[in-house]
């Protein structure tokens, strides 16, 4: 740990390769990898609330035990053709001080991180990694990732309705009966030490 101190501050994002060697003794070396490599990379697997703004078909908020497209979720056809922003909230214990990258897998398609309140990025395209050790303190830490998807799944959802109750309108929509693409956060998230 002090070599990373006398390192230059990097971007978490532009990692730099550090070499070390680790030595064992007393035929403990199998336990201490593992518990070294765990150490490094948790996945956020606790709870997850994922809440909707009114008014588009999705419940107002719904408790995951998982992370999956809006596609997935039993919250009705209008509500898996979602389309827009939606907001998942879930906590983790951290260290100050401590250098970590959140790794949010797979997102379709847009996603901004809030730890503890404070905007730390907005990513567009994969990786969907960020540097957040300057946000995080000691104890629990409060993510919030809001997540926005385009307009097709809602598009291909009013496709199939009557003109009168559309939500949305294009010139060239969708046809009907086109099945939605995965949306949303859908992860793993992991915090990377």
């Amino acid at each position: 740990f002090r070599l990373l101190e006398l390192l230059p501050k990097q971007d978490p994002l532009r990692p730099f390769q550090v070499v070390c060697f680790v030595v064992f003794h007393n035929g403990e070396s199998a336990a201490k990898e593992k518990s070294l490599s765990a150490a490094k990379e948790k996945a956020l697997a606790n709870e997850w609330r994922l809440s909707f703004p009114k008014g588009w078909g999705a419940p107002e908020s719904i408790d995951l035990d998982r992370l999956v497209s809006w596609t997935d979720l039993p919250i009705g056809k209008e509500g898996r053709h979602f389309s827009g922003t939606a907001t998942y909230r879930t906590s983790f214990t951290g260290i100050k001080g401590e250098v970590v990258v959140l790794d949010l897998g797979e997102v379709e398609f847009v996603a901004d991180v809030f730890v503890n309140g404070r905007k730390v990025r907005t990513m567009w395209a994969p990786p969907y990694r960020c540097g957040i050790g300057d946000y995080v303190t000691d104890g629990k830490n409060e993510l919030r990732i809001d997540v926005t998807s385009t307009w097709f799944n809602r598009l291909a959802y009013d496709a199939g309705l009557p003109e009168n109750e559309r939500k949305t309108w294009t010139i060239s929509a969708p046809p009907k009966n086109t099945p939605p693409k995965p949306a949303g956060l859908i992860g793993p998230v992991t915090l990377r030490r």
